[in-house]
């Protein structure tokens, strides 16, 4: 289940990208340098575009260096809430995981793109620091389409996660540019219809997403909704390309700069954020979100 982030003039014919969360959240567009808060909360008490965003995370404690009974590794970024763990090989980095360090439980995946359509040739982590505040940064560059996958990407395309000191909120900021995309070959390696994604979370358990600043259920609580609903094609919020998809929204049309995935029985969220981006450089705007 998901949500996604994109561009509304790319959705059907052009091409796309996507930030899922599993559920999904989507950016769209040709070229792409943005910014937000991916925001993961648990509750313990009941062309071109420019934009960035950052992964939030409420609600953790401090822990200790293991995470499910492995000790960190080399490559893991940690602060005393969360670890970042990237996942892939050299020539072969497909996103990172994203941990609670109190319990060493998985938050969510962050990916490039489902299938593993995307990954980036190299990785590199960076540790500077400002004022007192450490910021440590996992970045990856030379962002690749899968072979068959029907995309192409520029030659220094790029995506980063930052971690502020101990702020459990960390901000993804990446550079996008899309040269080539063949909508069939696309679908063909997502297994159906699906638009251009570009970085997903998952939440399988989500019960509603958020978007918007609207909740509406998902299939898993209500199948009604996407799935059954007799005015599909015509005032449904299901996407008209497919019934798994819902409808695209451009953030600069939100009241609430926010695509998310509420699992309320779980007491967890997962989303991506936008609000510091529109306070900024506002280069949210062209950036749809869908589920």
């Amino acid at each position: 289940m998901e949500a996604v982030i994109g561009t509304p003039a790319l959705v059907v014919h052009h091409s796309r990208f996507l930030v899922l969360v599993y559920f999904h959240a989507c950016i769209l567009a040709e070229r792409c340098v943005s910014w937000a808060r991916l925001a993961v909360a648990e509750n313990r008490h009941g062309g071109r575009l420019e934009s960035n965003m950052n992964l939030r995370c409420f609600g953790w404690m401090t822990a200790a260096l293991l995470v499910c009974g492995e000790v960190a590794r080399a490559d893991d970024v940690l602060n005393a809430r969360v670890m970042l763990r990237p996942i892939g090989r050299p020539g072969q980095w497909m996103g990172l995981d994203l941990y609670d360090r109190a319990s060493g439980r998985l938050i969510t995946p962050v990916r490039f793109a489902a299938n593993g359509a995307m990954f980036a040739d190299r990785l590199m982590l960076e540790r500077n620091e400002k004022d007192g505040l450490v910021i440590q940064t996992v970045r990856f560059q030379d962002l690749r389409g899968k072979l068959g996958s029907g995309l192409g990407l520029g030659d220094h395309d790029w995506a980063a996660v930052q971690l502020n000191g101990d702020d459990p909120f960390p901000r993804v900021d990446f550079s996008l540019t899309i040269t080539s995309f063949t909508s069939n070959e696309w679908e063909r390696a997502q297994g159906g219809p699906c638009p251009f994604h570009f970085l997903t979370v998952q939440l399988p358990e989500a019960e509603v997403w958020h978007q918007r600043g609207w909740l509406m259920a998902t299939p898993k609580s209500d199948p009604f909704v996407l799935q059954k609903d007799v005015a599909f094609g015509g005032g449904s919020v299901a996407g008209e390309f497919s019934r798994n998809w819902s409808y695209v929204c451009a953030l600069g049309g939100s009241p609430v700069p926010v695509i998310g995935l509420w699992a309320p029985s779980a007491k967890r969220y997962v989303g991506f954020e936008f609000q510091g981006t529109r306070m900024s450089d506002n280069t949210e705007r062209d950036v749809c979100t869908a589920y």
